[in-house]
């Protein structure tokens, strides 16, 4: 099974609340922290990034904004891939990012996700903003496109 290296992966870590905003009316930047029930993600759409040697299969991740989502990040290389969209992690809902073995982190902030060789993770979250979005680590580069529909 294949595990997380502790201290935990997440580049930057602010807390341990999930953050989702309160009202209609928040802004991504101006969230309320609460705890959505599991059952919230069972309609997620799956998706599954996979990372290797300075490249992201696919390149281009197609989301739709509103939709809750499931992001399968697989580090298939020989050494550590970070997953880093700044832009991107700031225009979203974040839900909680899940090893292989179970283990939950809800994070309020991330500026991206470092995975080690043959690591998986799990990272839910709602798109929030449709727009354009620069993807990169270790040399690789992608684009996160989040649209209305699809």
């Amino acid at each position: 099974m294949m595990k997380l290296a502790r201290p935990i992966l997440i580049s930057t870590l602010l807390s341990t609340a999930i953050t989702l905003g309160a009202c209609s009316g928040d802004s991504p930047g101006e969230r309320a922290s609460a705890t959505l029930p599991e059952d919230f993600w069972l309609n997620a759409t799956t998706q599954t990034v996979q990372m290797q040697d300075n490249r992201f299969y696919p390149s281009v991740l197609q989301l739709t904004s509103a939709q809750p989502t499931r992001l399968i990040l697989v580090n298939n290389g020989d050494r550590p891939h970070a997953f880093a969209a700044p832009q991107f992690f700031q225009a979203i809902r974040i839900g909680h990012l899940r090893d292989a073995d179970g283990m939950i982190e809800r994070p309020e902030a991330i500026e991206q996700i470092r995975l080690q060789p043959d690591e998986t993770l799990e990272f839910y979250f709602v798109p929030e903003t449709p727009g354009r979005y620069q993807l990169s680590g270790n040399g690789s580069e992608g684009t996160i496109v989040v649209g209305t529909r699809w």
